[in-house]
C-alpha cells in the first residue's frame, strides 16, 4: 500500500511538475529556462525557415560598400520580404514567459533584435529610393547590431540564433 502511495505521489510531482515535491528549486529553476531557450530557439528556427523560402539573394556581385543604385530597389523587395517574419518572431520572443533569472537576458535579446529591425526598415526605405548614400549609412549600424545581437543570443545561451 505504501509502495503504490509513493508511486502516484511521484507520478504526481512529474506531471503536475510540484516544485515541492522534492529536489530543490535550482533544478525546477533550471528547467524552466531550459524550456524558456527551447522556446527561443524555437522562434529563431522558424523564423531561419521563413527567411530562406525566400530564395537567393537577387543581385549577383552586390557590393554593400558601393553598390548600384539601379540594383538597390531589388535589394530593398528582398529585405523587405523579410520584416513581416521578424516582426513576428520578435512578438513570439516579448510573449515568452521567461523565469525572472533570465528575464534580463530575454530583454536584452528582444531589444538587439529590434534595433536590427529598426535598422533594416532603414536600409529597405533607402534601397527602394535607390539612395546609395542614405544605404551605406547604415551598414555600421548593421554590423553593430548583428554584433549585439549575437552577443545577446550567447548570454541567453541561445547559440543557434546567431546569426
Amino acid at each position: 500500500m505504501m509502495k503504490t502511495f509513493v508511486s502516484i505521489l511521484a507520478i504526481a510531482c512529474v506531471t503536475l511538475g510540484l516544485g515541492g515535491c522534492g529536489g530543490g528549486s535550482e533544478s525546477s529553476s533550471d528547467e524552466a529556462s531550459a524550456d524558456a531557450v527551447a522556446q527561443v530557439e524555437a522562434v529563431c528556427a522558424e523564423l531561419r525557415d521563413e527567411l530562406d523560402a525566400r530564395g537567393d539573394f537577387p543581385v549577383n556581385d552586390f557590393d554593400p560598400e558601393s553598390p548600384s543604385p539601379e540594383a538597390l530597389p531589388v535589394v530593398g523587395d528582398y529585405f523587405a520580404s523579410a520584416i513581416t517574419a521578424t516582426e513576428k518572431a520578435l512578438a513570439s520572443l516579448r510573449d515568452l514567459d521567461a523565469p525572472a533569472g533570465m528575464k534580463a537576458q530575454l530583454d536584452s535579446f528582444t531589444a538587439a533584435m529590434a534595433a536590427q529591425l529598426a535598422n533594416a526598415k532603414k536600409q529597405i526605405a533607402a534601397a527602394k529610393r535607390s539612395d546609395v548614400a542614405g544605404f551605406t549609412a547604415t551598414l555600421a549600424t548593421a554590423s553593430e547590431t548583428i554584433e549585439t545581437f549575437d552577443q545577446a543570443a550567447s548570454a541567453l545561451g541561445a547559440e543557434s540564433c546567431r546569426s
